[in-house]
């Protein structure tokens, strides 16, 4: 009798248990929940009275800027901070919402944000085929306050979108955004010097890519570092604290004016002024030797594409002028106490690369305790190439009394910048 109790009882548990495993974890269906959650995007997108900055960093760097108004005909009201036109001159596509592998926004009509995957690298300035390798159909993944995340469906692209103001909605609609920021592409010196009655940076911007690279001390140290930047209504943003794991000197700069050759500006909200400098807060005195030796210990050389720019001209001294030129290049102890710089050139059969021509110099160069180095060009070899006076200013040029000095602006990429008057330099690639 006990045997059979015992086993009614086990089977009664059996049977609870299975009930509790056919039992629905959720009162409603997956198809009805996914609605419930679609449907919530739809009145938080539609919700933001004055629209969305969604902050876009794409793969191939930089970041940019799109202020979007959602309408409930499926409808996006777009400008972007791709140029000072597109900041003030509205663009209309369409958009939707998808129950993907997650709850996704779809922009499905071409618009500026495809621009930044556009395949010809001419739109965006990235790499053909894949553009700035960044995406148009973006997964939520997260919301906070009042900010939404997202993650791009196919580039994983990073998105942040943020609630807009009424007046950086109005200034977009009024077409009043300005980009005065760019007038820093016509300061001439490598650095530029931002200042401000508690900051003091080193900036060298590139406009076209939305990256600034930026140069401080910190604790007695000299720190430098690449962030991308966007533009906003009134001025630009760094990266951070979106994307940049460092704590940068400042995070945004807005209310800019030009005057005399100097931008007046706030930095996060106080007044400040960007200038030109000759030199950088602090001359990092191991970059020349650190460059040379890093050629030197891989038995290779450095070389330029564009040559020298000079007073705000890229290849200033025409060396694409010259006969099947590709590139030339600086290469440590070529011989004994001899470095060299090679003029590479396509060959006549345009089947690969040679060089018929070169300048020997002292080597290994003069580096001084201050971080500076010099050149002493001492002979030429082989045959001179057509034009010459592009070849001939290059190395004169190198030979200038006043030195360099050398900023590492990535792996195997160096900027030597003459330190006579910070407006000439060369960037070296290896």
């Amino acid at each position: 009798m006990k045997k059979i109790i015992y086993s009614l009882f086990i089977g009664l548990m059996a049977l609870t248990a299975c009930k509790k495993e056919m039992e629905p974890v959720f009162r409603e269906s997956i198809d009805k929940r996914l609605k419930d959650t679609l449907d919530n995007y739809q009145r938080i997108l539609m919700g933001a009275e004055y629209g969305w900055n969604t902050l876009v960093f794409p793969l191939q760097g930089g970041a940019y800027n799109f202020y979007m108004k959602f309408t409930d005909s499926n409808r996006v009201q777009m400008f972007a901070d791709l140029s000072e036109q597109t900041a003030n001159q509205m663009q209309e596509s369409s958009w939707r919402l998808k129950a993907l592998q997650q709850p996704s926004l779809l922009f499905d009509t071409y618009s500026y944000l495809h621009q930044l995957s556009d395949p010809d690298g001419n739109v965006n300035g990235g790499v053909d085929g894949a553009g700035l390798q960044s995406d148009f159909e973006f997964a939520f993944d997260g919301m906070q306050g009042d900010t939404i995340k997202l993650r791009g469906r196919f580039n994983h692209t990073v998105a942040y979108m943020i609630k807009a103001s009424k007046a950086e909605q109005d200034l977009h609609y009024s077409q009043q955004v300005r980009r005065t920021f760019d007038r820093v592409g016509s300061l001439q010196t490598f650095f530029i010097r931002l200042s401000s009655a508690e900051t003091k940076c080193d900036l060298q911007v590139d406009i076209s890519s939305h990256r600034m690279l930026i140069g401080w001390q910190q604790e007695g140290k000299y720190r430098i570092y690449t962030s991308n930047y966007y533009y906003t209504a009134t001025g630009i943003g760094l990266a951070n604290p979106y994307a940049d794991t460092v704590k940068l000197p400042f995070t945004k700069l807005d209310n800019a004016t030009w005057n005399n050759n100097i931008l007046h500006c706030n930095i996060d909200g106080k007044a400040a002024t960007i200038t030109e400098t000759v030199l950088p807060l602090q001359v990092d005195t191991a970059a020349p030797r650190n460059w040379y030796n890093e050629a030197l210990a891989a038995g290779d050389y450095w070389q330029t594409f564009n040559g020298w720019h000079i007073n705000g001209v890229e290849d200033a001294l025409n060396v694409h002028s010259t006969a099947r030129y590709y590139s030339f290049g600086y290469w440590p102890q070529y011989d004994t106490d001899t470095d060299f710089l090679p003029w590479i050139t396509v060959n006549a059969a345009g089947t690969g690369l040679t060089y018929a021509y070169g300048v020997f110099f002292d080597g290994p160069p003069v580096f001084d305790t201050k971080g500076f180095l010099y050149f002493s060009p001492f002979a030429e070899g082989g045959t001179r190439p057509s034009p010459y006076t592009p070849v001939q200013r290059t190395y004169q040029l190198m030979a200038d009394s006043g030195g360099f000095y050398m900023v590492k602006f990535a792996e195997k990429i160096y900027f030597m910048v003459s330190a006579t008057t910070g407006k000439a330099w060369i960037a070296w690639y290896r």
